[in-house]
C-alpha cells in the first residue's frame, strides 16, 4: 500500500497506527509498543491517540490507534532513515491537502451561514441606544463561545457570527489566527 489514506474522526485528521507501521516498515506490535512508550503527558496522548479496534483477516478484533497529525508528528519524529524521511514527507502534504480542502470547503459553506435577524438593517440604519448593550453581551459571549469551542466547524460559525454583530457594533473582529495566537480582551464600546 502507497497510498495515505487519511480520515476525519472526531473533527481531527487522522491516520491510523497500521498505516504507519505499513508505511515505515515496522510490525504493527511494534508501533504500539512505541505509542504506549511514548514520554508524553496523558492530556496530549488521549487528545491524539485515540485506541480503536478492527477486525483482522482471521475476523478477530484487534487493537489499533487513530492518530491525529500532532501524534503522528510526535511518534514518527523518532523514525529516521532516507525511506522514513521519505514518508514523514508524504505524510505532512497528505495532512496539508485534507486541511486546505477542508478549509475550503468551510469557506464555501460561510456564504450559507444564515444571518442574525436584523444585523444588516441594524447596521445600515445605526443602532438605537437600547440595542448596544444587547450587542455588546452577544459579541462577549459569542467571543467567549469561540475560544471554548474545539472542533472547526463550530469555531467558524461562531467567528462569522461574531463579525456580524461587531459589524453592528462597527468595532472590528480579530481574525482566527489573531484569536488563537494572543488572549484577546473584546474591545467594547462605552467600556472603559
Amino acid at each position: 500500500m502507497n497510498d495515505i489514506a487519511l480520515a476525519i474522526h472526531n473533527g481531527s485528521i487522522t491516520t491510523t497506527s497500521r498505516q504507519i507501521a505499513e508505511h515505515f516498515g515496522k510490525r504493527h506490535f511494534n508501533v504500539l509498543r512505541d505509542i504506549a512508550k511514548l514520554d508524553c503527558s496523558d492530556g496530549f496522548r488521549q487528545l491524539n491517540f485515540e485506541s480503536a479496534n478492527y477486525i483482522d483477516e482471521q475476523g478477530k478484533p484487534r487493537q489499533e490507534y487513530n492518530i491525529t497529525r500532532d501524534g503522528f508528528a510526535f511518534l514518527c519524529m523518532g523514525f529516521t532513515g532516507p525511506e522514513a524521511a521519505a514518508w514523514k514527507e508524504r505524510y505532512i502534504a497528505a495532512f496539508n491537502a485534507i486541511e486546505a480542502r477542508l478549509i475550503a470547503e468551510l469557506r464555501q459553506k460561510a456564504s450559507h451561514v444564515l444571518p442574525i435577524p436584523g444585523i444588516k438593517r441594524r447596521a445600515r440604519d445605526g443602532l438605537r441606544f437600547k440595542e448596544t448593550p444587547v450587542l455588546q453581551r452577544q459579541s462577549r459571549e459569542t467571543m467567549e463561545y469561540l475560544l471554548a469551542a474545539e472542533h472547526p466547524m463550530q469555531r467558524f460559525n461562531l467567528h462569522c457570527q461574531l463579525r456580524q454583530i461587531n459589524d453592528a457594533l462597527g468595532i472590528p473582529t480579530p481574525t482566527l489566527t489573531e484569536i488563537d495566537a494572543v488572549p484577546l480582551a473584546l474591545p467594547i464600546r462605552g467600556e472603559g
